[in-house]
């Protein structure tokens, strides 16, 4: 039993190292896991479905992951660390650089042309719970991608008593599902000559509890994908004992292994693997991390004074522990008197460069517009070059995910019934000009126009575009809740400035009757002589 247990635990063999690596990009996206202090949020709470395989379900592979990214200090002992652990502060700049890119490779639609009305249908519910196929891309497949660099996902249908023709599954209501997952639950797969998958092994954690007052039984299944068939093994925990059961096999009708993979970039000659978007930018952020908590310290512990005492006695000045607020005896015959000691500036001053540098460094990986030679902004040229090369990493990227939706649609279409020649016309084209810098500069316009103070109808019509140009898949729902909002605040200003208005007629006013001659029934001739415009 322990010996079955232990084969099908197997994984290839940079899989631990994967998971690692992997780990330490999504803390650095989410500033979750070793880069938080004392305050930790669940796993669940960035990893989501996925924080079992990621979390305490890693455990069962023999895997680990370190507490902190803070490195210790050779002269640095475990209380010590720990103190700069619980205060330490991550800023963090991988979450912005890669969802400005996102929000760009998914602010333009991509093009479906040929796609058959129930594959259509379909895609409105991918997963059977409700989320359109549109929903898992945006808030998980593209995410996990560009951090991660790839991501599987796995399309699967309901299994069902016996053998059901395509017609029968169809009256049944038996239709396929999309399951995202994440590379450490690929446990191991096999490439054939074509480069096409012959085989995927894939983990899945979860648990089953019957009522509130059972102990729940912790499952872990492990499926072999085939093109035509799974052959599924569960393991089940009470306890601390571990039983074994299996395979239940099952066929299907994709006709390929059903393990479908999204790449930011892909890795040459891999079916799987991808590159992540700004790898360099995270491993730069665990360097700033350090030097920002290096800083800290330094300032907590030696910012504070320490006062020097003379004294030929010092037991008289009781017990005196090296701190913050203590006091250090010393000589009375020495020429040192009563006075404070402080730590050089110079230790601060270099670590401030050292966290400058690599905060311009991090610019410099991530293309934006911040010149390295001279800690500026760049000229209009060079920003335009970084520009063309920003848009063409989304492009790649955009190009990739459009691989995966036509996978999907393929094998969702298979599991639907559609015929071949009506799967093989399905084409995703995805946008190639996304117009970065375009984009920019409507929002700065945008900004500057709405700060110059113009009027009402003017500051709305703009502030409609630039939600347009910022939302372009609002739906008419949408738009026009927004427009009612906009118009609001429009109104709302224009009554604000009439306020304004009167209030300062009324200031003027009272200004007048201060000065005038006091004739009118509460000075209003005064006001008029005096207080006018």
């Amino acid at each position: 039993m322990s010996d079955l247990i232990t084969s099908l635990r197997r994984t290839r063999n940079d899989h631990a190292k994967e998971y690692e690596w992997h780990r330490f990009l999504w803390d650095a996206y989410t500033g979750g896991g070793g880069f938080e202090g004392a305050v930790k949020q669940p796993e669940s709470g960035y990893w989501g479905p996925a924080a079992e395989a990621y979390s305490t379900g890693a455990a069962s592979l023999g895997l680990s992951h370190d507490d902190s990214y803070l490195d210790r200090h050779p002269r640095e002992d475990d209380r010590k660390l720990q103190s700069r652990r619980n205060v330490a502060h991550y800023w963090n700049f991988v979450e912005p650089v890669v969802g400005l890119k996102l929000s760009f490779l998914l602010q333009r639609p991509f093009t479906v042309e040929n796609l058959p009305e129930e594959i259509a249908e379909w895609a409105e519910d991918a997963d059977g719970n409700g989320h359109s196929l549109e929903d898992i891309v945006r808030d998980v497949i593209a995410v996990q991608s560009a951090v991660l660099g790839w991501t599987p996902a796995i399309i699967d249908l309901p299994r069902a008593p016996g053998e059901l023709t395509r017609a029968q599954a169809r009256e049944n209501g038996i239709r396929p599902y999309v399951t995202p997952s994440t590379p450490v639950a690929l446990l191991d797969w096999h490439k054939g000559r074509g480069g096409r998958l012959e085989w995927a092994k894939v983990r899945t954690v979860y648990s089953e509890q019957a009522s509130p007052l059972d102990a729940p039984v912790e499952i872990e299944e492990i499926t072999f994908w085939y093109p035509d068939r799974a052959e599924v093994y569960q393991i089940r925990k009470v306890g601390g004992a571990e039983t074994v059961a299996g395979p239940e096999v099952y066929s299907h009708p994709f006709g390929e292994v059903p393990v479908l993979v999204s790449r930011r970039k892909p890795v040459p000659l891999d079916p799987v693997r991808g590159m992540p978007w700004d790898k360099q930018v995270a491993v730069e952020c665990r360097r700033l991390f350090n030097a920002i908590s290096e800083l800290d310290e330094h300032m907590r512990g030696q910012v504070f004074a320490i006062l020097q005492v003379p004294t030929s006695d010092p037991t008289k000045l009781g017990k005196i522990t090296l701190g913050v607020d203590n006091a250090v005896p010393i000589d009375p015959d020495a020429r040192q008197s009563w006075a404070y000691i402080a730590p050089p500036a110079s230790v601060a001053e270099t670590y401030e460069t050292r966290i400058e540098r690599t905060i311009r460094e991090i610019y410099r990986m991530a293309r934006v517009e911040w010149d390295r030679s001279t800690g500026g902004v760049e000229s209009g040229e060079a920003r335009k070059k970084k520009f063309a090369a920003t848009n063409a990493t989304i492009v790649e990227a955009a190009r990739e995910l459009a691989r995966w939706q036509e996978a999907v649609y393929r094998l969702a279409g298979r599991g639907l019934g559609v015929s071949e020649e009506r799967l093989a016309q399905i084409r995703v084209i995805p946008p190639t000009d996304f117009d970065v810098e375009e984009l920019t500069t409507k929002i700065r316009n945008a900004l500057d126009a709405l700060s110059a103070r113009l009027g009402p109808t003017a500051s709305s019509l703009i502030r409609k575009r630039l939600a347009s140009a910022l939302l372009p898949d609002a739906t008419s729902e949408d738009r026009e809740q927004i427009d009612l909002e906009i118009e609001g605040i429009a109104k709302m200003e224009e009554t604000e400035a009439q306020f304004d208005a009167e209030i300062s007629r009324a200031q003027n006013g009272s200004e007048g009757l201060e000065g005038g001659d006091g004739d009118g029934e509460d000075g209003e001739e005064g006001g008029d002589d005096d207080g006018g415009e």
